[in-house]
């Protein structure tokens, strides 16, 4: 992990391009693929919550993604309603060879991210073209890097004595907070779909102290959530 303030400030200027979906195509194991879905979006599509570290897709399935087909080694083409339907599928082709799985790389609704301490300087943040924060760079070793989305918007900052911080757009605002010492055991950050708008009502003040994982979380969740996971 980084040392020195000076890695992630040569990302802090980053200006983070608005992306639109593109899509990916993987192979599958045969066997437990170790992934999870949850409904998503308007119309509840199979998207991707979260991937086990054993998984043979873990670094390739990420948060977000929206399940689109699945495609048989005789040609044949899977589409499913919901995740239920897909898990179904999953587990009746699951001794087939050669399936492959096609994704739209969506972003998930919310994702919380936990920065254990010693590792702050490894996430750096930037603007998008809207002149909002988003999560511009992350070094390879910090914790769960593969499970976090660079472009992300950053809606929060929660210390683990109680402080948060939230709809702040300066970004040095935002990183000397994460720099900070308010949080010798680490710090959460909330982040959204950069498409979505956050409602500040949404975020209540709380003393109780903030430890959870990772996680894709269906809804904005208050700071009085944060203290129960």
């Amino acid at each position: 992990m980084s040392t020195t303030n000076e890695s992630r400030r040569r990302h802090s200027s980053i200006l983070m391009p608005s992306t639109n979906e593109a899509r990916c195509t993987f192979v599958l194991p045969t066997g437990t693929l170790g992934v999870a879905f949850t409904s998503s979006g308007d119309q509840n599509e199979p998207a991707v919550s979260q991937v086990m570290q054993n998984s043979k897709m873990y670094g390739k399935l990420k948060p977000g993604y929206k399940f689109e087909y699945m495609e048989l080694p005789n040609g044949e083409m899977i589409q499913c309603d919901s995740p239920r339907e897909l898990a179904w599928f999953f587990d009746e082709t699951s001794g087939i060879e050669g399936r492959r799985i096609t994704c739209r790389m969506s972003y998930p609704d919310w994702l919380l991210i936990h920065v254990p301490d010693g590792y702050q300087h490894d996430i750096c943040l930037g603007l998008s073209e809207e002149g909002k924060p988003v999560v511009a760079y992350i070094e390879p070793d910090f914790p769960d890097y593969h499970e976090i989305r660079v472009g992300m918007a950053v809606e929060a900052i929660v210390c683990d004595n109680g402080y948060e911080l939230t709809g702040c757009n300066d970004v040095e605002t935002l990183e000397a907070l994460i720099d900070s010492d308010n949080s010798p055991d680490g710090l959460t950050i909330l982040t959204r779909d950069p498409s979505l708008e956050f409602p500040a009502e949404m975020v209540e003040e709380d003393p109780q102290s903030t430890r959870f994982t990772n996680q894709v979380v269906d809804s904005p969740p208050t700071v009085m959530e944060f203290a129960s996971w």
